[in-house]
């Protein structure tokens, strides 16, 4: 499906897309490529394989301890070349960086949900991969329409007012998805997920956009690349996270479920036995597969409740994170601007030169 799209853009691209800018050819930095491929791609395993292994694992540890130890030599290395493939140094600007933290964390909510939500709908309730599709497709649409509303309110009022009123909306919309139940109906979770996007609509581009107007014109290009990765990489390890929250947490419900329905407990046995008369008359089969019928419903009914109970889990720790965002927007402020001399020359001839100070701020 990607393939004919993937195919449109770069025929589109090469008839219109052209450079604005005087390119500047710099060498391509062979070291940092190999070693932030090995540092990210180790923590990106780690996290997947935590849900399956557990976090004490072996594997899981080892990964990430590599991932972390290739990372840190990426940043040193980086920090240390004339050209390097990220410039590290556009975190010197607060409000930048601060920005990214809070576009990660979003990214990471967002990512987390849109991976979520499939999975109880097409595995735990049974619907099409076309009807899951088709719940997230009015969220997408709002968002592509607010995108330029955020963005004339964003020359009125700044970012930080957009970005606590979105993640007030995106927070309280998560947290409402960490309450799903095998009863949720489809237009409940329609409208939320299509009122969590339009919270989203007044973060997403914004937020990244004030971060971007502290740093200097010659750091844009750097700092957009930063922001951008951070936003990728955040995305990706936080969909990792949330599946394996989702996957050690269903663990642990089917364990709690199985220590209650036990021999144990007179009112389980009870309603078992009930259960397996009911079964066996109904199907007019011996009481004897009548129970390892009762059984493998019980322990189907289990296995969707526990793997539910799961899913509100992942989508507790995506409102934390989005919480966090929120804590943080606060502290976005409005840059100042840089500061422009333009030496004044006479009538009709250029300026002899221009002096541009980066904001401190």
């Amino acid at each position: 499906m990607m393939i004919p799209l993937g195919v449109i853009d770069i025929l589109l691209a090469m008839k219109w897309l052209k450079n604005i800018i005087k390119p500047t050819f710099p060498k391509f930095d062979g070291w940092g490529a190999i070693l932030s491929t090995i540092g990210f791609g180790g923590l990106l395993y780690g996290f997947s394989e935590a849900g399956s292994k557990g976090w004490t694992s072996l594997t899981v540890i080892g990964f990430i301890a590599i991932g972390a130890f290739f990372i840190f030599l990426f940043i040193w290395r980086e920090l240390n070349e004339d050209e390097p493939l990220l410039e590290m140094r556009v975190f010197k600007y607060n409000i930048f960086t601060l920005t990214t933290i809070i576009g990660s964390a979003i990214n990471l909510t967002m990512f987390g949900g849109m991976i979520l939500l499939p999975i109880y709908f097409q595995n735990i309730r049974g619907f099409t991969p076309l009807d899951a599709g088709l719940l997230m497709l009015p969220g997408a649409l709002l968002m592509g329409i607010m995108s330029p509303i955020s963005g004339a309110l964003f020359d009125r009022i700044g970012a930080r007012p957009l970005a606590i009123i979105g993640l007030l909306i995106t927070a309280a919309t998560t947290w409402e998805f960490s309450k799903l139940t095998s009863d949720t109906t489809y237009s409940h979770i329609l409208i939320l997920y299509t009122v969590r996007n339009f919270g989203m609509s007044f973060i997403m581009m914004t937020v990244q956009t004030a971060g971007l107007n502290q740093v200097p014109l010659r750091l844009g290009s750097h700092a957009t690349a930063m922001s951008n990765t951070m936003r990728q990489i955040a995305g990706s390890i936080g969909t990792a996270l949330l599946v394996t929250v989702m996957t050690t947490r269903s663990t642990v419900h089917m364990g709690d479920y199985a220590n209650t329905v036990s021999a144990s407990n007179p009112g389980v046995v009870g309603l078992f036995q009930e259960l397996t008369t009911g079964l066996s008359a109904a199907a007019g089969l011996p009481e004897s597969v009548g129970q390892s019928l009762a059984v493998q419903t019980l322990y189907g009914k289990a296995t969707v409740e526990s793997t539910i109970k799961g899913i509100d889990d992942a989508f507790l720790v995506a409102t934390c994170f989005a919480v966090l965002a929120l804590v943080l927007s606060f502290f976005i402020s409005s840059p100042k601007r840089d500061k422009v001399e333009i030496v004044e020359q006479p009538q009709g001839e250029l300026p002899e030169r221009i002096i541009i100070e980066p904001a401190k701020s």
